[in-house]
Parts: C-alpha cells; sequence; structure tokens
C-alpha cells in the first residue's frame, strides 16, 4: 500500500564481482520528495549487505527484511536511528560502500576482523557522532582518506587509555596523511 501523493522508489543492488543475484529495495516516498533520515539509513545498510556479501555472513537474521532496527547487529535510538554496527567476526567480504557516511547518528562502527578490503571510504569522516571505530583484521588498502583524520583525532582527544580506533592489519600507502592514523594501528607500506 503507497501512500497518496507517494512514488515507490526502487534500487537494485548487485554484485557484479561475484555474480551474486541482487536484491531490490522499495521505498514509498513523496513525489519529488527526498527521502527521510530513517530510509537512508536503510539504503545505506542495504549498500552495506550488497558490497559486503550479506549471503556469507555468519550473522545476518533479518538483513533486508522488516524494520533495519531489527536486523543482527544494528543498534538503533528512540527514533529508530542507527547508533550502533556491531559486525564484527562476520564473515564480511568485499567493500565498505560510502553511503555508510549518511549515517548520521553512528557512535560505534565495528566490522573488525573479517575479509574487508579495498579504499576506506572517505565518507567514514563524515560520522559527526563516531565515538567507536573497529576496521582492525582487514585487509583495506590504498591511500588512507585525509577527511577521517579529523574524525580520529576527536576520537583519540576524547579517549581515556586505551584509543576507541582500531586499523590494525591493514597496510595503506605512504605516507599516511595524519598520526591519528598510525596510533590507531594504521601502518603504510
Amino acid at each position: 500500500c503507497v501512500p497518496r501523493g507517494a512514488v515507490v522508489v526502487g534500487t537494485y543492488f548487485y554484485d557484479a564481482l561475484t555474480n551474486d543475484a541482487g536484491v531490490y529495495v522499495f521505498d514509498a516516498v513523496a513525489d519529488g520528495a527526498a527521502p527521510d533520515a530513517r530510509t537512508r539509513e536503510r539504503r545505506a545498510l542495504v549498500e552495506l549487505a550488497s558490497a559486503s556479501n550479506v549471503a556469507t555472513w555468519a550473522r545476518s537474521d533479518g538483513w533486508l527484511a522488516g524494520d533495519h532496527c531489527d536486523w543482527s547487529g544494528v543498534g538503533c535510538d528512540a527514533e529508530g536511528r542507527v547508533r550502533i554496527l556491531a559486525l564484527s567476526f562476520n564473515n564480511m567480504t568485499g567493500a565498505l560502500p560510502p553511503a555508510l557516511g549518511s549515517l548520521e547518528r553512528l557512535e560505534d562502527l565495528d566490522v573488525e576482523q573479517n575479509a574487508l578490503s579495498g579504499s576506506l571510504p572517505s565518507a567514514l569522516g563524515d560520522l559527526a557522532r563516531l565515538r567507536q571505530l573497529g576496521l582492525g583484521g582487514n585487509a583495506f588498502s590504498g591511500p588512507f582518506p585525509d577527511a577521517l583524520c579529523p574524525r580520529l583525532e576527536a576520537l583519540l582527544a576524547s579517549s581515556r587509555g586505551t584509543p576507541p580506533c582500531d586499523l590494525s592489519g591493514t597496510k595503506f600507502s605512504c605516507p599516511l596523511p595524519c598520526d591519528a592514523a598510525a596510533t590507531c594501528g594504521a601502518v603504510c607500506g
């Protein structure tokens, strides 16, 4: 059922690298209007699922069906906005999509100890509320995004003791653009 004055917008996600079947995601939005924040966040999570091969995840309960706040590893606030992505040790492969930068209220991004690779999206620097960043134990490469440096510096400035970030196990292009990346465990080579 589509509300009066709304249109259905469909997006098809397909993994061309593995030739895996894709998934359609449909949203009803007011004609000519931009999607609301929850719809944008759901789309970002669907892009993550598509980019990281959700079919092989160890924990993918509920993903791509129903309310995204009920999906395994997703934590939302009282308004249904994504605050936590806890997807470590989950057999994720592929890359992190730039759409993750649209998770405006995300405080904890934890995708440690998976098999993610490729470049880190510079859009991660848009996560203004981020308090914990766990990307270690993956195979990210390429240049470290300059846009992420201020976010790491803020994380380190607010921490007491153990850094609230982990970039270990990654090898980025030299030089690293900020000391904060190295403090969080990133190396270049």
